[in-house]
């Protein structure tokens, strides 16, 4: 791509991932981000990193461990740390789990947004597992040893360079983009130039 243009190259990619395998499923995402080499942003699908379908495996300690060790793994072997790379994992905040959109740069974990719409109908019920966001106070979660910022109004900066606009990016995930006014449309007023849905 040539990036004199101002253009920005925005990838979605959906890996094979293993029910309750975190360790199996980063690495499926790191592989796949070395075909991506000339993306700037690359948005992987939510619960990525655990696999949507674990079931009461959510609230099992060491599938939570695991998520975190892989997120950090994740973080530090990248194969672009210029890339902002968003993923989906389960993470802990106080007694409550929930289901979030993770992002990383620079090798590092950079932020961590909940999913603030919980479905509970039909097939889907994750409100047996999953605290909503709407109901959030923290403003940052422990992973692994790092203290990342939290919530569900965080927007992310990836420096422009050859030509491309500084972006600001925000992420939701899945049924926040079907809400009368998604919460990426007030993030876009507040200044958001890229929004991400992981689904």
């Amino acid at each position: 791509m040539n990036k004199q243009f101002g253009l920005v190259r925005v990838s979605t990619a959906v890996p094979r991932v293993s029910v309750a395998d975190p360790a199996a499923n980063t690495a499926e995402i790191l592989s796949m981000l070395e075909g991506l080499p000339d993306s700037d942003i690359i948005v992987f699908p939510e619960l990525s990193i655990s696999s949507y379908s674990c079931g009461q495996l959510f609230h099992q300690q060491a599938l939570l461990d695991a998520t975190e060790i892989q997120l950090l793994k994740l973080a530090s072997e990248a194969p672009n740390k210029k890339q902002l790379i968003v993923v989906g994992a389960p993470l802990r905040s106080g007694t409550a789990l929930y289901n979030c959109s993770v992002v990383i740069n620079n090798g590092k974990i950079i932020g961590a947004s909940p999913k603030q719409f919980v479905p509970n109908y039909n097939e889907f019920y994750e409100a047996r597992y999953f605290a909503s966001g709407d109901v959030s106070t923290a403003q940052s979660v422990t992973i692994g040893d790092s203290i990342v910022p939290f919530g569900t109004q965080l927007l992310y900066t990836h420096g422009g360079g050859h030509g491309q606009p500084e972006l600001i990016v925000y992420a939701e995930i899945c049924e926040a983009i079907w809400m009368p006014i998604p919460p990426s449309s007030l993030a876009a007023i507040a200044g958001a130039n890229v929004l991400c849905n992981i689904s």
